[in-house]
């Protein structure tokens, strides 16, 4: 993995100055992964609960979409 941006990880890998690595099975043992979503209104929650999941070693992912406004007059 790597965290250049996109296009420059796209040229080395068509250069060949970097390899692709496909993983296409999960390591052996490994627990299913929860998504889950939830409303505004739970954010307390939500919070609540990933502070307990990390506080037991858990690792937590916390994904919030960049939403802009958009230059229409709607």
């Amino acid at each position: 993995m790597t965290a250049t941006p996109i296009p420059r990880s796209l040229a080395l890998t068509l250069y060949g100055d970097l390899d692709i690595s496909v993983v296409d099975e999960l390591p052996p043992g490994r627990t299913p992964v929860q998504t889950r979503w939830l409303p505004v209104q739970r954010i307390r929650e939500a919070y609540r609960f990933v502070r307990e999941q990390s506080g037991e070693g858990r690792q937590v992912y916390v994904v919030c979409p960049l939403v802009e406004e958009s230059g229409s007059s709607k």
